[in-house]
Parts: C-alpha cells; structure tokens; sequence
C-alpha cells in the first residue's frame, strides 16, 4: 500500500476511509452571514466578475435583497445584517448601490433578531422610502 492508504488503515482500519469532507462543523443553530457569504464567493466567484444590478458599473460585493420570507440575522462588521440562507436571494452590486439599497431596505423592512439563547424580538421600522 501507498503511504496515504496505510495511513488511513492505520487511523481507521479502512484503506477507502477519507474521513469528514464537508468542511468545518456548523456552530449553532444556522450558517453565519459570513459562511453564507463564503459559499456565495465559492459557488458564484466574487462579485468584481459581474456588472451591479442598479448601475451597471463593475460589481464588488454581493447583496441580499430581502425577499426571503425565512431571513436571519447575524452579526458582522459591528452591524445587525439581514441574510439568508438561500443564495438565489444575492445579487451583485457596487459599493454605493449597495450602501444605498441596504439603508432603504433597513426603513421598510421588519426585522426579526435571533440572538441564540435570548427570546427573538421583532423590530418594525415604518419610515417611508423617498
């Protein structure tokens, strides 16, 4: 047998074994904004190969637009950030497209918080888009 085969009969007693291949384990409940996004990257590439749904200029991050009904909310960049687990609700934007569309989806939007261990509380915000 080749090194890696006697090493996996070895570790495991099955030359065929590979072990766990799924990456790292999920902590917690659900993927975080930021594994979302990784899979993001993974499955579409980055957002600099597509052009921004609103302008049209070069795209640089990827976006998510709200729609899902089943969205969460995680924290990153010393923000609460809306996400979702489904990648078809991510679009590609520019930087100023999407500063500008997250602010007008953060006045209309109500934002269920999850915190893991703490009950989820629900904040309305009712201000009209301009």
């Amino acid at each position: 047998m080749c090194a890696t085969h006697d090493r996996r009969v070895r570790k495991t007693g099955d030359p065929h074994d590979r072990g766990y291949l799924g990456g790292r384990p999920l902590i917690g409940e659900h993927p975080t904004w930021a594994a979302i996004h990784k899979r993001l990257y993974r499955s579409r590439g980055p957002a600099k190969k597509y052009t921004c749904v609103d302008c049209g200029r070069r795209a640089q991050e990827w976006s998510y637009d709200g729609k899902d009904d089943n969205q969460l909310i995680g924290r990153a960049h010393g923000f609460d950030l809306a996400y979702s687990l489904n990648l078809d609700h991510y679009e590609p934007r520019c930087i100023s497209c999407h500063r500008i569309f997250d602010n007008r989806l953060r006045k209309v939007m109500p934002v269920i918080i999850y915190r893991p261990k703490q009950p989820a509380s629900m904040q309305l915000l009712i201000e009209v888009i301009p």
